[in-house]
């Protein structure tokens, strides 16, 4: 039997949510492209690789057997900052700032 567990925070602004179905979190700005998280589609390619859903479209799938054995983009990776731009540019979420 699922359950789902929900709890207010002190300051009330934010609602978390546990799915007994999962033990993994899914954060709140991605660890590749440090945008916020805010789909389903982002928290179930999180659950499959770590990373939102445009990060996974983009860089697993072009990368695919680099990705599985470890490697991740970085600022100095071909076509990083065209990939923010374009993020940016669409309005595809908010950055994390650093």
């Amino acid at each position: 039997m699922s359950y789902s567990r929900t709890k207010m925070l002190d300051n009330g602004n934010i609602l978390l949510i546990f799915s007994s179905e999962t033990d993994i979190i899914v954060p709140i700005f991605c660890s590749i492209c440090s945008f916020q998280m805010k789909t389903l589609e982002d928290a179930i390619a999180f659950r499959a690789s770590g990373c939102c859903n445009l990060c996974e479209m983009h860089w697993t799938r072009t990368k695919f057997g680099k990705w599985e054995n470890g490697w991740r983009p970085s600022k100095e990776t071909e076509g990083w900052d065209d990939y923010l731009k374009y993020r940016k540019a669409t309005g595809q979420g908010l950055l994390m700032l650093k």
